[in-house]
């Protein structure tokens, strides 16, 4: 018996229709602070899918989602910049924006971005001197950025002292970036020893 062999080939679909409008560019938002509610713009498609120059007086409508919920609907004329106020949930937002015309939908353009409170960074820089009155300054450097490179805000900040068999809250709730304790009266080394390794800094809103 002799031996088949069966080749197959996969042909994609394409993203659009021939005459549907091309994909949409420049997606940029726009939200103050820790606010979930803002701009979104993009720069409308000047072309068919298949290149083919649109009409600049036929108006392409729109479609924006965030997150697969509709946010934005409207119209544009090709080649111009649609800018609509949105509002979506906190968190990263995965926006869409689609264009149609009587040819069909165009691709869809994409973009995403962290609204509202980010998670800050865990902190770089924790110093702690000891001077000769026995008088402990830990000082630290602020997080300039979120987790997600979003809004972070004003900052509060939580102080532990903590070893291998328990954890000590010092301070809470601290504004600012610098904190003095008076040590226990101990050797220097020995008060280096026991605190310098034991602190512990929790970033908190």
């Amino acid at each position: 018996m002799e031996k088949a062999t069966v080749l197959g080939m996969v042909i994609p679909m394409p993203k659009a229709a021939a005459a549907a409008p091309n994909v949409a560019t420049d997606l940029q938002t726009q939200f103050n602070g820790a606010s979930t509610t803002g701009y979104i713009s993009f720069k409308a498609p000047e072309t068919q899918f298949d290149g083919t120059t649109l009409a600049t007086n036929k108006p392409l409508s729109y479609t924006i989602t965030a997150n697969n919920k509709q946010v934005a609907t409207g119209t544009v004329l090709p080649g111009q910049v649609a800018q609509t106020s949105i509002q979506v949930e906190e968190g990263m937002n995965h926006f869409i924006v689609v264009t149609t015309n009587e040819g069909g939908k165009s691709p869809k353009a994409k973009y995403e971005k962290y609204i509202g409170n980010d998670e800050p960074l865990p902190l770089d820089y924790v110093d702690l001197k000891i001077d000769d009155t026995r008088k402990a300054t830990v000082s630290w450097d602020k997080p300039t950025q979120g987790l997600h490179q979003g809004y972070i805000g004003n900052l509060t900040y939580n102080v532990y002292r903590f070893s291998s068999t328990d954890t000590i809250k010092v301070a809470s709730n601290l504004t600012a970036t610098t904190l003095q304790k008076l040590c226990p009266k101990l050797h220097e080394q020995a008060m280096h020893t026991v605190y310098k390794p034991l602190i512990l800094l929790s970033v908190a809103r």
